[in-house]
């Protein structure tokens, strides 16, 4: 299955997309919407969540999140990744409603740049955010 674009909007209008169970992803200003993982793919993000969550909170090094919540890497780019690692040095970038900067972890790539995968666009991206 394919990622849908919609036509390029601000990260505020972004925001206001409807929560309906729908990914939506923004890079570069382009608004992409990609189908919900499969059951192994569930799987593995609730395991890899479970370890790395207990680990966390009993070393109290930061907090672990899950999608779907924004992470918002610039003014025009937010993506949703699986797991999210905040360390405690970086707490200051967890805003009410989305994360404002680089987390220290998250899973290796968006569904968005996966489908993207060997593209020139991917491999700018990845350099520009240190992924």
């Amino acid at each position: 299955m394919g990622t849908e674009v919609i036509p390029k909007l601000t990260f505020e209008e972004f925001r206001e997309l409807p929560s309906d169970g729908k990914r939506y992803e923004l890079v570069r200003g382009e608004v992409h919407v990609t189908p919900a993982p499969a059951t192994r793919h569930q799987a593995v993000v609730q395991n890899l969540t479970v370890n790395l969550g207990s680990h966390v909170i009993k070393n109290h090094l930061g907090e672990v999140w899950t999608a779907p919540l924004d992470v918002r890497l610039s003014k025009d780019t937010a993506l949703q990744p699986d797991l999210i690692f905040i360390s405690n040095a970086r707490a200051g970038i967890i805003q009410e409603n989305w994360i404002a900067g680089s987390p220290k972890l998250t899973n290796p790539r968006s569904p968005t740049l996966e489908a993207r995968r060997g593209s020139p666009h991917q491999s700018r991206f990845s350099k520009e955010n240190g992924s």
